[in-house]
């Protein structure tokens, strides 16, 4: 079973009890930490067990507080990042621009591929926990704005299709059938049937749920579906 425990770094204890109901009731193992010092005593405790945590969420305004209300928690932030190299990491905040320089945080939160939300309960339309595994599917999401967490997703892990199968979707793309693919790539039309079931294996491992809302739906994923995948996420990954 897949390990997924998370420490989540939030001095509010109203806003933890509630963060923490979501994230467990979503399947995660949550550890709570006050501030930055309590974060790095949680890590060396589970270390002591054999455990490490598979994900950090990290509220911006930790104490000590100074005219950046969220000095401390992208301090506590870039930390992790330089000791988890490959830990999925969330910050968020709740605070408005007059507490929080965004461009500055943005910037330093995007140098360390550290994820980061603007959030307001009451406006969202994906809940913490969504956005949690968002962020942990290898998505690296910016967004200052509440809810626009998804258009503003991009991958933070490498490409998840190779050169062939990219010249394969993008003749697919153009309408052309799995022998003519396979003709223009000097392979049979039963290797291109294959290179798309390994594309379908990639992507339902590696995409975001709502990019593949017909698969949902179908329960499978098409080759409309790739193709489409394809269109959206050509320009992402430098396939123009």
């Amino acid at each position: 079973m897949e390990s997924k425990r998370l420490l989540l770094v939030e001095d509010q204890f109203s806003e933890a009890d509630i963060l923490s109901k979501y994230l467990k009731e979503a399947g995660w193992q949550v550890t709570r930490a006050n501030d930055r010092q309590d974060a790095f005593y949680r890590i060396e405790e589970a270390s002591k067990r054999g455990e490490e945590f598979d994900f950090f969420a990290i509220d911006l305004g930790l104490p000590p507080l100074d005219e950046d209300h969220a000095e401390e928690g992208v301090r506590l932030a870039v930390e992790l990042r330089e000791r988890f190299e490959d830990r999925p990491i969330l910050a968020y905040t709740a605070q408005g621009h007059k507490t929080i320089d965004y461009d500055l945080v943005l910037r330093q939160l995007m140098v360390a591929r550290i994820s980061f939300i603007y959030r307001r309960r009451r406006d969202e339309r994906l809940s913490f926990a969504e956005v949690v595994e968002i962020v942990h599917k290898g998505y690296l999401v910016i967004s200052p704005t509440p809810a626009d967490y998804l258009p503003l997703a991009i991958p933070s892990t490498p490409d998840p299709l190779s050169d062939k199968h990219w010249q394969a979707l993008k003749l697919l793309n153009e309408g052309k059938t799995y022998a003519q693919v396979g003709n223009e790539m000097d392979r049979s039309p039963e290797a291109i049937q294959k290179w798309v079931n390994e594309m379908r294996d990639a992507l339902a491992r590696f995409i975001l749920p709502a990019d593949l809302v017909d698969a949902q739906n179908s329960g499978a994923i098409q080759l409309e579906d790739l193709t489409n995948w394809y269109r959206n996420n050509r320009v992402k990954y430098c396939r123009e």
